[in-house]
């Protein structure tokens, strides 16, 4: 197998993560440290502690605001999470609900752990297995308490001998009919097992019945279910973060210190961001052949370059090269813009949260990996994704840069997508032409770009997807629909309608790849997931006023991710068939030959940001 070095981002955070690498060159204990804190002292010398978190907020009450199904899904998700405990599927914490309490004298479960299943792939390390085939109007029932407790505990077997595994649900779908409820949830277990690790994944549907108060099982199965295992102890995926960098400057007091904790430390003039929009590049800087690394920080903390050394290691060299930006810096790019043969940087910078300091700013690489600014492009007010390509095929490499928000935004920073679902008032995209010795030109409009060009993009990506010799330019968009702009010779026109690319969920990244290997290139498309979402927008009295059309554009907002085939002429929606929607709440992906088998695999950052507020995200 091939060893991949990774670098990964989302949200808050982000790791880099080399590939099957059993034995990673591992730093000596005494240098570990989970926190950019000193050793708390013993507590009775312990002076008083200041907080500068804010108080939790009040929790919603969706009882008291009319969405009593909101309730019911999660005393449903609680019953199914006792079950787990009650079988052993899961570690028990707190004493369960007594079992009779749970599920109905009568319940009706089929196997949840098939009997018989098929293994659609193997390499030797990972095998994957799927029910062999979807249960029949015949298929085995069995009822009461105990059946269910089987069936739970099958689930189970892959752990046996072991701790049990971990289990999350997922409650995507509720309807309520009189005292009858009806969830659909994601169910899915991980763990170590006595050969290496195995996990399962599936869509659950659940009914349920409400008897006094509280929520009786009466029927469950699973379906699509999946399962997989690793042999061996070593992680398909090992963090070598630490070993690489983590004896350079800031290591510890920056990198593992969350984006929460600068929030209320830095001022707001500093434009820090509270998702934590910030990219990362990858480059030979200097020439030595050995791939560098470039890391945008939180606003008010300095960015960092790590250039690799020969022994794998990297050291700290943003000062000495001149990228050491205290301002905010959501996207940067490696990329020749002069023609000289060494990777120059553009980046999007704030360096105040208004419209006149915000710049897409392009820095010329004097081949040893120092940069030195050569424009300062005011486009708009808050840029975010860059993406490179010669669109007008004349030798030079050209600069298209996203935009989300429109001039006017709210205090947060945050404006108003309007419609929600399929809106076109966000900030302006622009295409930068290069004309050469770093002048760069706004060709948008010239050469048609302007099209549906608010739509609160995240990112783009080139690519000839019809293979014509020219690129064309899909566009991801947050609240609008996507783009697919087809390159006829230097000019653009949108034509995501009409060949099946006007996607609406809510869009942060795609990538190409040749998925299927049929020669042509297909799309995927990185969404957000939200349970809520999902549940929510299948209720009755949400939008209730609203046509079909609109609600269903809802659901599709909080779906997932999007695979979409092309076929040469028109693109398929394949994402259910493929299994590839549940990326989580996604940001990047990418399609990438992880295992070196001629297949293209995806990979997916995912995540959203959290805090100490027990009601927040």
């Amino acid at each position: 197998m091939v060893a991949v070095a990774l670098a990964v981002t989302a949200g808050a955070g982000w790791a880099l993560l080399r590939q099957a690498d059993p034995t990673p060159a591992m730093l000596p204990q005494s240098q570990k440290q989970s926190s950019a804190q000193p050793a708390a002292p013993e507590a009775a010398e312990r002076p008083p502690q200041l907080s500068l978190d804010p108080a939790p907020t009040v929790a919603d009450k969706p009882a008291e605001d009319g969405w009593q199904t909101e309730v019911l899904a999660d005393d449903a998700k609680h019953v199914l999470q006792d079950l787990a405990a009650h079988a052993g599927l899961t570690a028990a914490g707190a004493a369960p609900v007594a079992l009779d309490a749970l599920v109905s004298a009568d319940a009706a479960v089929q196997p949840l752990r098939p009997a018989a299943l098929q293994r659609v792939f193997n390499d030797g390390r990972v095998a994957v297995h799927r029910r062999a085939a979807a249960p029949g109007p015949q298929a085995t029932v069995d009822r009461g308490p105990q059946a269910v407790m089987r069936a739970f505990a099958e689930l189970a077997n892959p752990w046996r001998g072991v701790a049990p595994p971990r289990v999350a649900w997922k409650v995507v779908g509720v309807q309520q009919a009189g005292d009858g409820l009806t969830v659909s949830a994601f169910y899915e277990a991980w763990g170590e097992t006595t050969l290496g690790a195995a996990e399962q994944h599936a869509l659950g549907q659940f009914q349920f019945a409400r008897k006094e108060g509280h929520l009786l099982l009466t029927a469950a199965r699973l379906d699509d279910f999946e399962e997989a295992t690793r042999t061996g102890k070593a992680a398909l995926l090992t963090e070598v973060t630490p070993a690489v960098i983590g004896q350079t400057p800031g290591y510890a007091t920056e990198m593992l210190v969350g984006t929460p904790a600068w929030l209320l430390r830095t001022e707001t003039a500093a434009a820090s961001d509270v998702i934590g929009h910030q990219g990362l590049a990858v480059a030979d800087v200097n020439g030595d052949g050995l791939d560098d690394l470039y890391v945008l920080q939180p606003a008010g903390v300095p960015n960092r370059l790590y250039v690799q050394q020969t022994d794998g290691t990297a050291q700290e060299r943003s000062a000495q090269a001149g990228l050491d930006w205290l301002d905010r810096t959501r996207a940067a790019l490696f990329v020749d813009l002069d023609n000289d043969g060494d990777q120059d940087l553009a980046a999007t910078i704030a360096w105040a949260d208004t419209a006149t300091t915000r710049a897409l700013a392009v820095h010329e690489n004097d081949g040893q990996g120092r940069f030195a600014e050569r424009a300062r492009l005011l486009l708009g007010t808050d840029l975010y994704g860059l993406a490179a390509a010669d669109y007008d095929n004349d030798g030079d490499i050209d600069l298209y840069a996203c935009q989300f928000n429109p001039g006017d935004v709210s205090a947060a920073g945050f404006g108003a997508p309007l419609p929600y679902h399929d809106a076109n008032n966000g900030g302006r995209n622009a295409l930068l032409r290069n004309d050469g010795k770093f002048t760069f030109v706004d060709a948008t409009q010239a050469v048609g770009l302007e099209h549906n060009n608010r739509r609160w993009s995240y990112s783009a990506t080139w690519e000839d997807f019809d293979n014509d010799g020219d690129v064309d330019l899909h566009v991801a968009n947050d609240h609008g629909r996507d783009n697919l702009y087809r390159n006829d010779g230097g000019t653009f026109r949108d034509v995501a309608p009409e060949i099946g690319v006007d996607d609406v969920s809510a869009g942060m990244s795609s990538s190409w790849g040749d998925y299927d290997r049929d020669g042509d290139l297909d799309l995927y498309v990185g969404n957000m997931f939200s349970s809520a979402g999902r549940r929510i927008a299948s209720q009755a009295q949400f939008q209730a006023s609203a046509g079909d059309a609109i609600r269903s554009h809802y659901q599709r907002h909080a779906q997932g991710n999007s695979l979409f085939r092309f076929d040469g002429t028109r693109f398929g929606d394949v994402t259910l068939d493929s299994g590839t929607t549940l990326g989580r709440w996604a940001w990047s992906s990418v399609f990438a030959d992880l295992d070196n088998d001629g297949w293209q695999d995806l990979l997916v950052a995912n995540g959203m940001f959290t805090g100490h507020d027990p009601v927040d995200l």
